[in-house]
């Protein structure tokens, strides 16, 4: 499975998991450029953005790991875009990650939402 394979896999098993969780899902791989959102989701009135990661196979890497500081800076530009063209108060936003871990020899995927990265 390529790369591009894995990362469409991956975000499609964490759409299942937060509809699964009571969110609702409002747009997926919103693109402002070269940057881009993966998925953006409402839950009790508000709003998050989420970073999908992908493996292939059973590492236990720290959130910390999974996102570099350009990337992160990237996400908020890409944030605060989104925020003012929907007219969303930015501050109100909550960014969270979601690691998929697929592991193809069991034919099976585990989830980790992390709650508001930065």
């Amino acid at each position: 499975m390529d790369k591009l394979t894995t990362g469409h896999l991956g975000e499609n098993l964490a759409c299942n998991y937060l509809k699964s969780q009571n969110y609702q899902i409002l747009e997926r791989n919103f693109h402002l450029g070269r940057l881009e959102l993966d998925i953006i989701a409402a839950k009790n009135g508000q709003l998050f953005l989420l970073e999908i990661k992908t493996r292939g196979c059973p590492q236990r890497p720290d959130s910390e790991a999974l996102i570099s500081k350009k990337q992160i800076a990237n996400l908020k530009k890409a944030a605060k875009h989104y925020a003012a063209l929907k007219q969303i108060n930015f501050n109100l936003v909550h960014f969270d990650l979601i690691l998929v871990t697929i592991d193809r020899q069991k034919s099976s995927a585990k989830i980790k939402h992390y709650l508001d990265i930065f």
